[in-house]
This record gives C-alpha cells, structure tokens and sequence, in this order.
C-alpha cells in the first residue's frame, strides 16, 4: 500500500508542473528525494540541429551547466549508452562500465565529483531519428548505487514522465508563438484582435485598444466584442463561427462586415482562422484573428504598391487586394473566369511572396503594408 500511495503521489507531483513549468525544478528534486536521489534532469537533444537542452531540479550552477555543453558531454559514457539505447530502456552505472573503469574515467573523475555526484539511474523516454529525450536520477557517493525496487518505479514512472515533458514542451512551444504573434500584431498601425468563436478577446493590439476605449462602432461587454447594432452583431457572430470551423485551404473565406460608426462611415471587419497544426484541420481554431479596417478606402495606387513590395506579378496584386477586400477564392475564380485551382494556385505563390502561411497573414500582410500608404 504505501508503495503504491508513493506512485500516486509522484505521478501527481510530475502532472502538477505540466500547466506551470516554472515548477519543474521542484517537482524533480521531489521525484529524486522520494527515489533517493540528490536531484533529477531531463536532457533533451535535437540530432537534426545537434543543439543540447535540459531541465533540472537545480543540482547543478550555472558555471557546472556551461562546462557540461561545452566539454563534458561530449565525453559522457552514460550520453554514450544512451544515444544507442532504444527507447524505453532503463540503465544505470553497472549497465555502463565497472566499478573501477567508472572511477578513472575523466567525466566522473573531473566532472562528477566535484559536484559530490557519482551515481545514477536514467530511462530513454524517446529516441528516434529526430531527437533524444533522457530522464536520470542523479546520486551520490554515500547514496549508492540503485537497487531493484528503485528501477521498478522508474518503470513505472516513465509514461508519465514522457507524457508530462511532452506536453511542457508543446505548451512552452505555443506561449513562445503566442508572444511572437502578439509582438506581430502590435507592430500593425490597423486594430487587430484575436478571440474565441463566442467573441471573448483573447489578444487586442495597441490600435484596437484605442478603437475599443472610444468607442467607435465595436465595444466590451466585460471581455466579449460587441456592436451596437443586432443585425451587425449576428453578422459578427456568423462571421466568427464560419472562420472557426474553416481550414485554411478552404474555398470559402468569413465575409467582410459592415460595422456603422457613430459619426458616419464604417469599419470593415473579417474573421480568419489563426493558423491549426495539420493534425487538427478538422476541428474548431482555437484562436481566430479579426482585422479591421478603419478606413475602408483601399489605396488606388494598392496593386502596383505590392507589386513594387512584395515583387508580386499584377494578377497576384489584383488577387491580393480582392482578397483583402472581402472576396473569397470562389469568387475571385467566377469573376476571373478561371477554376478554383487556378485561384489556389495563385494564392500559393502570393502566400510565399509574402511570407504568408495562411490566409489571415495575407489579409494581415495586406491591410497593414497598405494602410501607411
């Protein structure tokens, strides 16, 4: 029973700092003690990049970390039965070498024992042609080496260890994109808002911050996207509907919306799907973008600007401000005379002229190269 209650209570410990990574190094150093361990590591290698990561319970400084990637690992025997180990296998010292080759050997001798280190026990949680993810029990000398009962928890612990690293990894991978497209967006002279299908901002830049402070046809209701008007705030809402269930290729793109200003005019808004992994094509976007154009006039000079810009050919300029200004790829094909998949065709070569992935960059590329113009 306590065994078990022990289990229980280290898988609990690994999955709490799964939504907060900043409690990593504590969750390991609890893993270890509870394992009789001085401290824990993940260490994570790209082999298509050759680059070294690691996240640890804090066991060794700074100074230990920049000597280890500089020189140690590259002579490390426990990095050497590693990288040829599949995945899923446990080892330890005497999996490595023998008691007496260990001592004399420069990584233990220079490197271990001045950290008071000199025992392990560390599982391959992956390893393919891509990357290798290792998980260890660091121990010291009067520690001891790992018994039975220590590898039958380290088994035990290794999906879920696997499980909790990868998914840090994705949502540490997702606030880093998030951050980089809040920086984008902020960059836009256009306002710029990302939300969920029900309206609830998620992101505003700096020009929507001032639109929705005034305000000036869209408004808050606590942290959902308003309009004055119900007929408006239904087309709104269709809108953001049609672009979360949208995949990016698709023929059929939000329309634009006319929202009335209180002093006259309007703002032009559309909703386009935020970028999905391929993975999740059939699914709901998570985040949609909505750009808006405060002053709907599109330069007349517009075409031969991104044509100038962007070195688009004048099919793709005329493609790229229609687009822009509402039309969707089936219309752009019946008005052109063209098929769909000559649209497509263009809008690939568009999408790599202007850095684009999806077809909110292209929107996003468009209005906000075009508004200083």
């Amino acid at each position: 029973m306590a065994r078990s209650e022990n289990l229980l209570r280290l898988v609990n410990t690994i999955y709490s700092a799964v939504g907060e990574p900043e409690r990593w190094p504590d969750a390991l150093q609890q893993i270890a003690t509870n394992m009789s361990g001085a401290g824990a590591l993940f260490e994570a290698v790209d082999k298509q990049s050759k680059t070294l990561g690691s996240r640890d319970s804090g066991i060794l400084s700074p100074t230990s970390r920049n000597n280890y990637q500089r020189h140690f690992y590259a002579i490390n025997p426990r990095v050497k039965f590693s990288s040829r180990a599949p995945e899923g296998t446990i080892f330890f010292d005497r999996t490595i070498g023998s008691e007496k080759d260990l001592d004399r050997n420069e990584y233990y001798q220079d490197f271990l024992a001045p950290s008071g280190l000199r025992y392990f026990l560390s599982a391959n949680l992956i390893n393919n042609s891509q990357r290798r993810v290792t998980f260890a029990i660091q121990r010291s000398r009067q520690q001891g080496h790992v018994d039975d009962s220590d590898i039958a928890m380290l088994r035990q612990l290794m999906p879920h260890l696997k499980a909790a690293h990868e998914t840090t990894e994705t949502l540490l991978a997702q606030r880093r994109t998030n951050a980089t497209l809040a920086a984008t967006l902020d960059a836009l002279p256009s306002p710029a808002l990302t939300l969920t299908r029900l309206g609830e901002i998620l992101f505003a830049n700096q020009a929507a911050e001032k639109l929705l402070a005034e305000p000036d046809g869209l408004f808050l209701s606590g942290r959902y996207l308003r309009t004055a008007r119900p007929e408006e705030q239904k087309a709104l809402n269709n809108g953001l509907t049609l672009a979360a269930t949208l995949g990016q290729n698709d023929a059929t793109t939000p329309p634009l919306i006319s929202i009335s200003r209180p002093g006259g005019g309007s703002l032009l808004v559309r909703a386009t799907p935020l970028q999905r992994e391929p993975e999740t094509r059939g699914e709901e976007a998570q985040a949609i973008l909505l750009m808006i154009n405060a002053d709907p006039r599109m330069p007349s000079h517009a075409s031969s600007a991104l044509m100038e810009l962007f070195d688009l050919t004048p099919t793709e300029a005329n493609l790229a401000v229609a687009f822009a200004q509402g039309s969707d790829l089936k219309q752009l094909a019946a008005d052109r005379g063209l098929s769909l998949n000559t649209i497509r065709w263009h809008f690939g070569t568009i999408r790599a002229k202007l850095g684009a992935h999806t077809q909110a960059d292209i929107v996003r590329i468009v209005l906000g190269r075009l508004s200083g113009l």
